[in-house]
C-alpha cells in the first residue's frame, strides 16, 4: 500500500505487512448487505519497525473463560455458537421467509 507521501510510504510499504485479522463483530451479522449478512470486518496491520516489536495481549476473565466449554484434539478451548437469530421473532414460524436450508 503505497498511496501516502513522506514518512507514511516507508510505514505502509510491503515488508512491514504483518497481518490480516478477521474481526467478528457481530455474530449474528448485519443485514444492510446484499445477499449475505456481515459479521466481520478486517484488521490489517503493519509495524514501523518489525524488530522492535512488542506484542500486548490481556488475560481473559473467568466469565470469558467459561464460554469456552470444549476441548478440540490439539487441547485447545472453544464453543459452539448458533447461526440463528435469537431473541424476538426468532423462530421459523414468526418468519417463514426469513429461513433459509443449510446444504453441506
Amino acid at each position: 500500500m503505497l498511496t501516502f507521501a513522506g514518512n507514511l510510504c516507508i510505514l505502509f510499504a510491503e515488508e512491514n505487512f504483518l497481518c490480516q485479522i478477521a474481526n467478528t463483530n457481530n455474530p449474528k451479522g448485519r443485514s444492510d448487505d446484499k445477499y449475505i449478512a456481515t459479521a466481520h470486518e478486517y484488521l490489517v496491520v503493519y509495524a514501523k519497525s518489525q524488530i522492535s516489536l512488542d506484542w500486548y495481549g490481556f488475560e481473559p476473565t473467568e466469565e470469558i473463560i467459561k464460554r469456552y466449554n470444549k476441548i478440540d484434539i490439539d487441547g485447545k478451548k472453544y464453543r459452539e455458537i448458533d447461526l440463528r437469530k435469537t431473541g424476538e421473532n426468532d423462530l421459523r414460524e414468526d418468519r417463514p421467509n426469513l429461513f433459509y436450508y443449510f446444504y453441506y
